[in-house]
């Protein structure tokens, strides 16, 4: 069996989008993000870095630096949505698989992905 993995645009933006604010971190290890045993996601970059990675990804994607109404926080997550796109899109093109972070996908969306891939829906 062949198996391909899609590139499309719009997710390479969006998946871009929200990893590129971190441009610069060296990527953790056990080494250097283990506190107590405990397995942390800690970052070098400082508030200064951060926010023009924020200012970078706003000028990308065509959004006044104005508009975006940045604050001082740098809490940072990465929990993105499953855009029913994906979903539709999975529904024409069913001899794909599917890779995504399971807390990505509300209970219709993982519903309706393993209906439409079955074992090709890996959830992680």
């Amino acid at each position: 069996m062949l198996a391909f993995l899609e590139d499309l645009d719009y997710q390479r933006r969006a998946i871009d989008t929200a990893t590129d604010i971190f441009e610069g971190q060296v990527k953790n290890s056990f080494d250097n993000a283990n506190f107590f045993g405990i397995q942390a996601n800690v970052t070098d970059l400082t508030p200064e870095m951060i926010e023009a990675n924020k200012r970078k990804i706003l000028v990308r994607n065509g959004i006044a630096v104005e508009d975006a109404k940045l604050g001082p926080e740098n809490d940072i997550s990465l929990d993105l949505e499953i855009a029913p796109e994906t979903v539709d899109y999975f529904d024409a093109h069913r001899d794909c698989f599917f890779i995504c972070l399971e807390r990505a996908l509300d209970t219709a969306k993982k519903w309706n992905l393993k209906l439409h891939l079955a074992d090709k829906l890996k959830t992680v």
